[in-house]
């Protein structure tokens, strides 16, 4: 066997056994190892701001449980918080780089609020609690109007409907948040040359 098939032999089976101590899983599943091994790309999709807030919020449950599992106290987010980790990071964010910014975040937290006590030791300040809540100060419609516009949708959401009059009208009448066109087909919606910004949904 060659030097350089050795090494990436090595690589590969240093891969397969790498596991994940809190739970004793393989870090990288076997699907993942075969395609390197045969010389697959491995594609990622680009990850959206609904799915990076998701993986915060994840995260920030992963270490709460861990917390309650030790110190025996319940650790709870506001539901803005796993959004704005994600809005401070910025465009350039990634998984990786959130679940460490959510790990720094609840660090520096716990620090604040250890020292309220006056103390570096969590365990003496978890003695004086029952549960810790971390939230924002105020809400989104306190902030300034460029910030509030992130966390509030300001505008009635408008959507088009390729369906018949029926259907629209059940539409409207169970989702009244929303502003409902419609159209029966969609060269007819070609020809109202309407910018419908949410998308146009199809029904029969």
């Amino acid at each position: 066997m060659g030097q350089r098939r050795l090494h990436r032999k090595t690589i590969l089976d240093a891969l397969e056994n790498e596991t994940d101590p809190r739970t004793g899983q393989p870090f990288f599943p076997a699907a993942i190892c075969s395609r390197m091994a045969a010389g697959c790309p491995l594609l990622f999709n680009h990850l959206g701001v609904n799915e990076l807030e998701r993986v915060v919020r994840t995260e920030l449950d992963r270490v709460a449980g861990l917390l309650q599992l030790q110190y025996y106290k319940r650790v709870s987010f506001d539901d803005l918080v796993p959004m704005c980790l994600v809005l401070k990071e910025g465009a350039r964010a990634d998984a990786r780089t959130l679940c460490a910014q959510a790990g720094t975040f609840l660090k520096n937290e716990l620090f604040k609020f250890c020292q309220l006590f006056k103390t570096e030791r969590l365990e003496e300040a978890f003695d004086q609690i029952d549960s810790i809540h971390l939230g924002l100060d105020g809400r989104p419609s306190d902030f300034e109007p460029d910030v509030s516009d992130l966390f509030e949708q300001q505008a009635r959401p408008r959507a088009l409907l390729i369906a018949d009059a029926d259907l629209t009208a059940l539409y409207r009448e169970n989702i009244a948040a929303v502003d409902w066109h419609f159209t029966s087909t969609a060269d007819e919606h070609r020809q109202l040359g309407v910018d419908h910004r949410n998308g146009c949904a199809s029904g029969g």
